[in-house]
């Protein structure tokens, strides 16, 4: 009896780790033309096509292998005018992914994927952003068509600075708290690489004037300092 059981657990389990060798990613995009589409990854500044598959007439696709995908980040490429979205691909390679056409980052599920359903969490975030400052980097031209001299001392100009830095701060808080609570994650690695080093204060020389070389030298020496070179899933980023 105890042999029995230990065989049906055996075989459960093994079954079970089978089904999760490879990859296998699923993919129902509504109002998606049937035709080809791609999977491509990044790698520096290029782009290889990893694999293909046909879209069915419900917008529906999946990638599958046998053996596990480079991680990184990995782009989706749609008939008919190629429209792409972007795919984080880490440890965990079976997941399904749930979209429209028109409004991929807006509309997209995730089940299955942590790391995706974070990234499209923070695309949503990024997008919401942009729409706030647009109509700011509007104003901000207009101000500058009609006053072109003058324009910067204007109090309304320098509302907009302040409105736009709000967003960019309110930007850059976002990835640095992603960033303590999830320090392992891919997306933590592109933020990080992705980041200028913060400059300190400029030392005063023995003149008693600041150092104005100092900003130059500290950005130059520390350029790659948030760059993690241990984890090549890097390399396969569009960072």
């Amino acid at each position: 009896y105890r042999l029995l059981i230990t065989i049906i657990l055996t075989s459960f389990l093994t079954d079970s780790f089978a089904q999760k060798e490879g990859y296998e990613i699923e993919f129902s995009v509504k109002n998606c033309q049937p035709g080809n589409v791609v999977l491509a990854y990044y790698y520096g500044d290029k782009q290889y096509i990893k694999d293909s598959t046909k879209v069915d007439a419900s917008g529906n696709f999946t990638f599958k292998g046998n053996e596990a995908l480079d991680e990184g980040i990995y782009i989706t490429v749609m008939p008919p005018d190629n429209k792409y979205f972007e795919v984080l691909i880490d440890g965990d390679q079976h997941f399904k992914m749930t979209t429209t056409y028109s409004k991929v980052v807006r509309d997209m599920q995730v089940k299955g994927s942590e790391e995706n359903k974070r990234f499209y969490t923070y695309l949503n975030f990024l997008e919401e952003q942009k729409t706030k400052s647009k109509p700011l980097s509007e104003k901000s031209l207009a101000l500058q068509k009609a006053d072109s001299l003058g324009y910067r001392d204007s109090k309304e100009f320098k509302a907009i600075q302040e409105e736009t830095a709000k967003i960019d701060q309110d930007v850059k808080d976002y990835k640095n708290k992603f960033i303590v609570d999830y320090p392992d994650a891919l997306l933590t690695k592109v933020f990080l690489a992705s980041k200028d080093p913060d400059i300190p204060e400029a030392p005063i020389l023995e003149n008693g004037r600041k150092d104005s070389t100092f900003a130059w030298r500290y950005f130059k020496d520390h350029y790659w300092d948030l760059v993690d070179f241990s984890d090549d899933r890097i390399i396969r980023t569009p960072v």
